[in-house]
């Protein structure tokens, strides 16, 4: 794939295990999200035979009776302590009063837990849960009732209902257990055979599918390529945004323990690993760390609304470190180190109290997920995030390459969220660019390239939001982040889009704030380009009509949005206020720009929170020969200039080569540098010079570089050597004001000594 300026595809950064088969699995996905027509053939899921000691008697799935006393003896210390006092009491003072699926949870949950906790009682709990068990009959025979919505929270009380029967299944009498496998059988078949909601399908015709010790199961296979290949891509990402990867996965409430459980089963069975795949540790790190701003506000992507993450008592959060420790530090970290809930799952899978909380630092997903934070993170940090996956879903919308900013406390900048099923909303709706005012591209069922994981469709051939291209480029690390997403298949064939975002980092005493350019390519020259924004607020503070718009958010916390690249119109639009279960109203900006005679422009946006202890800066827009940009001059000394071309071809000025910059001056001396598609910057003093162009930050001693491949010159004052990932690069030549060197393809730190 070539991209607007044939730049080169990075990656951006991984678990180190994960990195070189990322390269491979993301050059297969960017072909598929342009166009390629995909013939779907799901790689093969092999399940292992579980060791003949383990299932020749009960219980097997989750617990064997060997694990009793080690159970039995976490209740010493707390939480356990707790968990076990709860559930005994429970059950001990209840019994099963028809017919809702919570008492079936409940019942066979803390039924279950309190037959392994507390033994001198099992003659009474092994009364209460096979009375319980019993009921499923009542299930069975009304299941209509259960085809809609109320299937998933049953599924969760089927989940607890098979591990029940499992751990009390020997202190059955014969006849009583015949008749509770004959109709919990037929509840398996039933999930088998009835579509919708995948996981909770699959999740409990596999579970019983174990029970029967049927270990080679086409659901439990089923269930593992629907997360593998339709939910949870191989960076971690989730398709479907934050609301559902925390619902499904993050198992938020009882209701959807139906979705989950298996995947503990299968571990604890040794019939599939998930604990040990990038993938799942990749997913859990991502939903911990990255699901929302430091406030814990939720992403605004896909059908995600803004609320907090809130549902710190997940099964996620407490299993968390069976996936990786840094997922259970972020854990504790977004849930402010919770409490467990007493639950049979909870108590058995949590084998350690979350550990001391990690904050997260900014992070790249090139899957379509970019998140910029600055280091020593509180709720008041700026941040921003930048969407744009490969392959989506059903809850996904028409907003790939959409920002989300959040900071001093506050949702910032945000998109339309979960305004009702079916998505997917019009891109006008999210923070993203459009051709022409053209919505972005839908694909329905009868388009052959539709992507695996679009399902569900009713009669008529529902529509679904096209597939971005992923984050192409980017790096993180010191006081700059930097991430390159492309539109792929959710602009054609309308046109090429790239969007470069930007996070300028808080530092000595200078405000952070955001700088996005984007690069479109339209098929018609003819056709102008829109760029939108929604403010996460009603009120239009101040405008400088054609340049600059402040926001007033809240509690002293303004956005000033600012037009680098002169507009030809700006329109100050009212958002719908028909969007069903949606709080997103007012106004937002939309505005139009010509392309050059080719189709091509480039377009400069600055996004500057502030508030009363990070004070705007004096803003001036500046122009040239071939290029137009902004002055930023803060209250602390710095000035900023960010420039682009104007017609979206290389600029060549005195001292830039290039499409795009951000530089910084302090008290007159030069700070540091960002430069995108450029084989020139500085002065002869300070700065550098490349044989081919490259995308390069340099703040002080040191910096990042993604290159093609190329000999690049820096003109610095005494300089020895040059480390590229910390391994010296083999200068090439070197003088007292200069050193020349090849850098290779890829994407690299860089720093100088």
């Amino acid at each position: 794939m070539s991209s607007f300026f044939n730049t080169p595809f990075q990656t951006g950064h991984l678990r180190p295990g994960t990195r070189p088969i990322m390269l491979v699995l993301l050059a297969v996905g960017l072909m598929s999200a342009i166009g390629v027509a995909e013939k779907t053939s799901p790689k093969p899921v092999t399940l292992r035979e579980p060791e003949q000691t383990r299932i020749q008697s009960h219980p097997f799935l989750l617990v064997t009776e060997s694990d009793f006393e080690e159970l039995q003896e976490r209740a010493q210390k707390q939480p356990w302590k707790r968990m076990k006092k709860k559930v005994v009491s429970h059950i001990q003072k209840n019994e099963y009063k028809p017919h809702h699926w919570s008492r079936m949870w409940r019942m066979t949950n803390h039924g279950a837990l309190a037959y392994i906790l507390d033994p001198d009682n099992r003659t009474d709990y092994v009364r209460k849960v096979a009375d319980t068990l019993k009921q499923w009959k009542h299930f069975y025979e009304n299941r209509g009732h259960y085809d809609s919505h109320n299937k998933v929270p049953l599924g969760a009380a089927y989940m607890s209902s098979v591990l029940a029967l499992d751990i009390v299944h020997d202190d059955l009498a014969a006849d009583t257990l015949g008749e509770i496998e004959k109709w919990m059988g037929k509840m398996g078949e039933w999930y088998r055979r009835t579509g919708r909601w995948e996981l909770n399908q699959y999740g409990c015709a596999g579970i019983w599918a174990m029970y029967e010790r049927k270990f080679d199961d086409s659901a439990a296979k089923n269930y593992i390529r629907e997360l593998r290949d339709v939910q949870i891509n191989p960076d971690g990402t989730f398709r479907e945004g934050s609301t559902y990867a925390i619902a499904r996965l993050g198992c938020d409430q009882p209701a959807r323990q139906g979705k989950v459980t298996l995947m503990h089963a299968l571990e604890a069975l040794d019939v599939y690993d998930f604990y040990s795949r990038n993938r799942y540790q990749n997913f859990y790190e991502c939903l911990f760390g990255y699901s929302t701003a430091p406030h814990v506000g939720r992403w605004s992507f896909c059908d995600s609304g803004t609320g907090t993450y809130g549902h710190t008592q997940g099964l996620g959060v407490f299993t968390a470190s069976r996936f990786s420790d840094r997922a259970a530090r972020l854990a504790a970290w977004v849930t402010d180190s919770a409490q467990p809930p007493a639950d049979l799952l909870h108590y058995v899978l949590m084998d350690k109290q979350l550990p001391s909380p990690r904050e997260p630092s900014s992070h790249i997903f090139p899957y379509g997920l970019a998140v910029f934070m600055p280091d020593g993170l509180t709720e008041k940090s700026l941040s921003g995030a930048l969407w744009n996956q490969i392959l989506v879903g059903d809850h996904s919308h028409n907003d790939t390459n959409a920002l989300h900013l959040a900071g001093y406390g506050k949702h910032l900048l945000r998109n339309v969220g979960y305004p009702g099923y079916p998505p997917p909303r019009r891109a006008e709706t999210n923070n993203v660019l459009m051709i022409d005012g053209a919505n972005h591209n839908t694909i329905n069922k009868q388009d052959t390239r539709r992507r695996i994981a679009i399902k569900n469709e009713k009669e008529g051939g529902e529509e679904f939001a096209a597939p971005g291209g992923g984050i192409e480029e980017g790096f993180t690390g010191g006081n700059f982040d930097f991430a390159r997403g492309f539109a792929g298949e959710s602009l054609r064939p309308q046109g090429l889009w790239w969007r470069n975002f930007c996070f300028v980092h808080p530092a000595d005493n200078t405000p952070g704030y955001f700088v996005v350019f984007d690069e479109v390519n339209a098929k018609d020259a003819s056709k102008s380009v829109n760029t939108v924004w929604h403010p996460n607020t009603s009120d239009l503070a101040a405008k400088e009509d054609g340049w600059r718009y402040m926001f007033d958010i809240g509690d002293d916390v303004s956005l000033d949005i600012a037009l680098p690249t002169p507009p030809d119109t700006v329109e100050v639009r009212t958002r719908e206020d028909n969007l069903a279960r949606s709080d997103f109203d007012g106004k937002y900006l939309y505005t139009t720009y010509s392309t050059n005679g080719s189709g091509k422009a480039i377009v400069a946006t600055v996004l500057f929170p502030s508030d009363d202890d990070h004070p705007r800066p004096t803003f001036k827009r500046v122009s040239g020969d071939g290029f137009t940009g902004a002055q930023l001059r803060h209250p602390s000394g710095a000035v900023d200039r960010i420039c682009t071309s104007r017609s979206g071809e290389m600029v060549e000025l005195p001292s830039f080569r290039g499409i795009e910059y951000v530089a910084r001056t302090v008290d007159g001396k030069p700070g540091f540098y960002f430069v995108r598609h450029s084989t020139y910057f500085g002065s002869k003093e300070n700065g550098f010079s490349s044989e081919d162009p490259v995308t390069l930050y340099i703040d002080g001693l040191e910096g990042k570089i993604i290159s093609r491949g190329t000999y690049v010159t820096f003109r610095r004052q005494g300089t020895f050597e040059v480390l590229i990932d910390g391994q010296p690069a083999g200068l090439l030549s070197r003088t007292d004001s200069k050193v020349r060197l090849y850098v290779p393809a890829g994407t690299h730190s860089i720093s100088f000594e």
